[in-house]
């Protein structure tokens, strides 16, 4: 074995004593290969260009009986995670495990024994077996760590931790009888008046508080209630993982701990959980060539939200292959090399740095990955993996700073118990505009000059200090259709004072209006106008065009009645060192590009083919990469905007995938060929045409 070296995360990447680790890694089930096989895979695995492995460890497979496990494979040559872990490390490979307890994996109970499955997490029944488990798998892991003179450079805490409200409900109190969540209500609120205020309601005691797991259409009034109940959760993640990794470090695992999440914020909080760990990653699984609605989009927010928080934005399951039945159409699909390529691609474009395919070899029940259950490749995914690789590689996404002068704001509350679909995130995807993510729950954020608010009418008291921060620190704050007046228990909060509106028109068609008060010209289409007296600030009024261009001859005068109608729509008021605009209008693509271009000048990028989307990045040395996806069902010569000045001599775009280059004379526009449903990346270099 090597020397002892301290593993660290660090610079957006794992080292093991002064040797950087880039975490691109392949998910390999020893215990679901035949071991003759396990060799031939693992080449496979080299020559693909990855060398760190990742594997879980099954609690119920190498259990073989209460309290018994093999390690070595003296019952089943399969459990022998001994022998896998020496020939990793044998054959140079870095090694990441995933010791559970719980780790789904498509096994019997999740991957824990029944007697274990009957309990939700945070029993203390539960706990003692999982505690006994962890203690025995430990001891194979913890000698074996990298710090140890060992291969293993990560470890695991837990798997896409729930509480699994629709299982356990009369066990966690959420039924008809008390239990945990009316703990953390009696944690939460100092007295039973305190929670009856924020909730409406007359209870006695907390043991008689019931939960409200849904909304039912009607039942506004419950909203507070719902909050608490995705709070619970939340706080039911965070305790869960903080008992794993307790755990683990006290069984003497020392390698960086993560935790990893499944793509949508109501069941994990994320940034909490890796203040816990230490790295938590999400796990990504789209379908085929994202054909679910707005999909592309999600799963690019999902991305760019990592970045908010993580020191190492990671994909800690990222699809390759799918378990049985998710290969049907209207689940996931059969996956083809485009898509493969688009996923990673898109991935990088949002600042990822860092992912595990999952998984890289087939088994029992998963198929359609690159390399098969006897270690033979499948041709046509094997190129398109290895051409992933290989340009991860030459870009190294560690060391790339993304080119963004735009923000969107996110709050998990928001994202969890009002399952926010923002018009403001799907004008900005379908305007081409690359942005980061200004998090409202945490202290610390990549500041924009420019933010976009996409949340609800309630923020909590924090939240909206920090956007009041944010603006008197000289940025510049845009609410279009909605703004933070009430805080996260629906009680009344308005830090940024903004204005009730007296009024709305509207109707069945779109109304056609120009802005006066904003240097954003053009007109726009919007189904609803907010009437605003007494903007406080610059008023930005909305001027009426034609009601109906495609209106019958006989409607010609009736439809030209309403034009030139101007209504108080909005303002921008200065605030400190920065300025806050509101528009109480409806969102849309034409409009925040209008808006991004006249408040904070033209983007480093933008894409204006519909359906096209891209990010800039910039190498320590100089280098420019572009990376672009096309999310259509054709082909596309996609139009690319940089900002005047960017770049100040004709362009030349090396293809790093497929070696072609284009040439553009004027350096503040590109014309770039993209297939359909696939993705591309350049390098930019500046110099003079050739013949």
């Amino acid at each position: 074995m090597a020397g002892e070296q301290k593993v660290r995360i660090d610079a957006q990447q794992v080292w093991v004593g002064d040797t950087p680790i880039p975490l691109l890694s392949g998910e390999v089930h020893y215990w679901r290969l035949a071991p003759q096989s396990w060799a031939d895979a693992l080449k496979k695995v080299r020559q693909m260009g990855v060398e760190i492995v990742a594997t879980y460890v099954c609690w119920d497979f190498h259990e073989i009986e209460p309290g018994q496990c093999d390690f070595t494979g003296q019952t089943d040559p399969r459990r022998n995670l001994v022998g896998f872990l020496d020939l990793l490390e044998e054959m140079g490979f870095w090694v990441i495990i995933r010791p559970g307890p719980y780790i789904y994996s498509e096994w019997q109970n999740a991957g824990v024994p029944a007697r274990a499955a009957r309990l939700h997490r945070l029993d203390p029944q539960y706990l003692a077996l999982a505690g006994h488990w962890l203690q025995a798998v430990s001891e194979v892991i913890a000698p074996r760590q990298a710090g140890r003179g060992g291969r293993i450079i990560l470890c695991q805490a837990e798997n896409e931790l729930d509480c699994w409200p629709h299982i356990y409900t009369e066990a966690l109190g959420l039924g008809s009888a008390p239990g945990i969540f009316q703990e953390f209500l009696a944690q939460r609120y100092p007295d039973i008046q305190s929670l009856n205020r924020v909730w409406g309601s007359q209870y006695t005691a907390f043991g008689a508080v019931r939960a409200v797991l849904t909304l039912p259409p009607g039942r506004s009034e419950w909203m507070p209630r719902y909050l608490d109940f995705y709070r619970f959760k939340h706080w039911y993640v965070v305790q869960g993982i903080g008992w794993t990794v307790k755990t683990l470090r006290e069984l003497g695992v020392e390698v960086p701990i993560y935790s990893n999440t499944i793509a949508v914020h109501s069941n994990e909080p994320w940034a909490e959980m890796e203040q816990t760990a230490g790295l938590n990653g999400v796990d990504l699984y789209p379908s085929r060539d994202y054909h679910h609605p707005d999909e592309h989009r999600l799963y690019l927010e999902a991305a760019r939200y990592l970045r908010t928080y993580s020191r190492l934005p990671y994909i800690a399951e990222f699809e390759a292959g799918v378990w049985h039945g998710a290969h049907v159409e209207g689940q996931i699909g059969a996956l083809g090399a485009n898509h493969y390529r688009m996923a990673a691609i898109s991935a990088m474009q949002a600042g990822v740095v860092g992912w595990n395919w999952y998984m890289l070899v087939n088994r029992d029940n998963w198929s359609m990955a690159p390399i098969n259950e006897w270690g033979r490749s499948r041709p046509d995914l094997f190129e398109a993996f290895r051409q992933i690789t290989t340009l991860f590689r030459t870009i190294y996404p560690p060391s790339l700073e993304r080119q963004v002068a735009l923000a969107a704001s996110i709050d998990p509350l928001h994202q969890a118990a009002a399952h926010t679909s923002s018009e403001v995130l799907q004008a900005l995807y379908e305007a081409g505009l690359d942005y980061h993510f200004f998090d409202l729950s945490q202290e610390r954020q990549v500041f924009a000059p420019l933010l976009f608010y996409t949340g609800e009418h309630w923020l909590s008291q924090k939240g909206q200090q920090r956007l009041l921060a944010y603006i008197q620190a000289g940025g510049h704050l845009v609410c279009i259709g909605a703004s933070p007046r009430f805080d996260d228990c629906l009680g009344p909060c308005n830090l940024l004072q903004f204005p009730e509106a007296a009024g709305a028109i509207g109707d069945m068609g779109a109304i056609a209006v120009n802005l006066q008060g904003l240097n954003a010209p053009g007109v726009f289409s919007t189904r609803w106008i907010e009437i605003l007296e007494n903007p406080p600030g610059e008023p930005i009024w909305a001027v009426r065009e034609s009601v109906d261009r495609n209106a019958p001859e006989e409607m010609e005068l009736h439809c030209s009645l309403p034009i030139g109608s101007r209504y108080p729509v909005g303002f921008t008021r200065q605030i400190g060192e920065g300025k806050l605009t509101y528009l109480g209008i409806q969102p849309s693509a034409s409009l925040v590009s209008g808006l991004c271009a006249a408040l904070s000048g033209i983007p480093p990028v933008q894409t204006r083919s519909p359906g096209v989307s891209a990010a800039l990045f910039k190498h320590a040395d100089g280098r420019y990469y572009l990376l672009a996806t096309n999310n259509c069902l054709e082909d596309k010569a996609a139009e690319v905007s940089f900002s005047p000045g960017l770049f100040r001599a004709p362009l030349k775009l090396f293809n790093l995938l497929n070696g072609e280059t284009i040439q553009a004379a004027d350096p503040r526009q590109v014309f770039l060929p993209i297939k359909a449903k696939d993705a591309a990346a350049w390098e930019i270099r500046e110099g003079r045409l050739t013949q």
